[in-house]
């Protein structure tokens, strides 16, 4: 098949990494592959192996008109079998193409957490175009809950699938603390991988952080950016939690960084299927997430990580006492989540599963 992924941005995130993991392990499959961007503005295709062919619109803003003849050049010169997109602007544009080349199939694929949160409007253009939407997939119950309530498709044309991560990646990182800063290392470390945007509610993180900080030597490392990143910055400043809280802007050396922790921390008040949280666990770290979205499909609180109630400040701070009280324990638990994640969620099982998927609709 010749197959083309489309993303939002370059910008490493979830979706984005999901979607160049999965061109990847594709081609490997045998077919032809493309993955496009919206916005050339990250360090994502830096990742992608010699070989694949992608591109990235060199577009300002999201009123520059280039997209759209860079979108409608890459489907004429490219002339897919199917095009599969990722979360909502990406989906927007992939079913416009759709009408205009009818022999295409379009694969919508949510990845997004927040899709109840939608404004009407959105939900509005999914009714106008998913006439041409072949097949909608999302990576947990809940995005199909939502969509089915929506009535944007018709339920038999949406499907749950989890992503998947490349294995080896994770497995095969070494642990050198000179990546970290001087006052990290030789200390039990959380990590906490999430853009710095509301949803991923950091202020809580760093407020449940304070009596752990207080009762161990532990410190906490956030790996990521975004527009929070001055308000965060003033709150680590401040005295209970000055010289325990590290920001490390965005990284490319995030299986390293995980082979130094000791535990791997969200405090999202939303999730989809967290690609962090399966490349914590293929790593080997100890989870400590709060059970939202397909979360608790992947951790079971107590066996390979610790669950606790979405915004609750008091059982996120116990947890994370928990785990750097007793860090044999918290080892034992990450070896049995990299075991689920190897079994399950290699990219490689799911790639199967996604070509099934593209045959079913051709």
């Amino acid at each position: 098949m010749r197959i083309l992924q489309l993303i939002t941005q370059t910008k490493v995130g979830g979706a984005e990494s999901f979607a160049l993991n999965l061109a990847v392990a594709l081609q490997a499959r045998g077919h032809e592959v493309r993955i496009l961007a919206h916005r050339d503005n990250g360090p994502l295709f830096a990742r992608a192996p010699h070989g694949l062919s992608y591109g990235a619109c060199p577009r300002r803003s999201r009123l520059d008109l280039r997209l759209f003849p860079f979108l409608q050049r890459h489907v004429r010169d490219f002339q897919p079998d199917v095009i599969h997109a990722h979360n909502f602007p990406a989906n927007t544009w992939a079913r416009v193409l759709g009408h205009l080349h009818p022999r295409v199939k379009i694969v919508c694929h949510e990845h997004s957490g927040t899709i109840r949160q939608r404004p009407l409007r959105r939900f509005l253009i999914d009714r106008l175009l998913n006439g041409r939407t072949a097949l909608y997939l999302a990576v947990s119950g809940e995005i199909v809950t939502a969509l089915h309530r929506a009535r944007v498709i018709a339920p038999d044309k949406v499907h749950e699938l989890a992503v998947g991560i490349d294995i080896a990646r994770f497995a095969s990182a070494q642990a050198d603390e000179a990546r970290l800063p001087e006052g990290a290392r030789g200390r039990p470390r959380a990590l906490q991988l999430a853009s710095l945007i509301r949803v991923k509610n950091h202020r809580m993180v760093l407020e449940a952080f304070a009596p752990v900080a207080a009762a161990t030597e532990a410190v906490l490392l956030l790996a990521g950016d975004g527009p929070l990143r001055g308000e965060i910055e003033a709150r680590i400043a401040q005295p209970d939690l000055q010289g325990r809280v590290f920001p490390l802007g965005l990284r490319s050396d995030v299986p390293e960084l995980l082979s130094l922790s000791t535990a791997f921390v969200l405090s999202s008040r939303t999730e989809g299927m967290p690609l962090a949280l399966l490349e914590s666990m293929a790593a080997g770290v100890c989870p400590v997430v709060p059970a939202v979205g397909a979360i608790p499909q992947l951790v079971q609180s107590g066996e390979n990580g610790l669950l606790y109630p979405a915004g609750d400040q008091a059982a996120l701070s116990a947890a994370l006492l928990e785990t750097f009280r007793d860090p044999a324990t918290a080892h034992a638990r990450g070896e049995r989540g990299r075991a689920i994640v190897a079994e399950r969620y290699s990219i490689t099982t799911i790639a199967a599963l996604v070509e099934a998927h593209y045959r079913s609709v051709l």
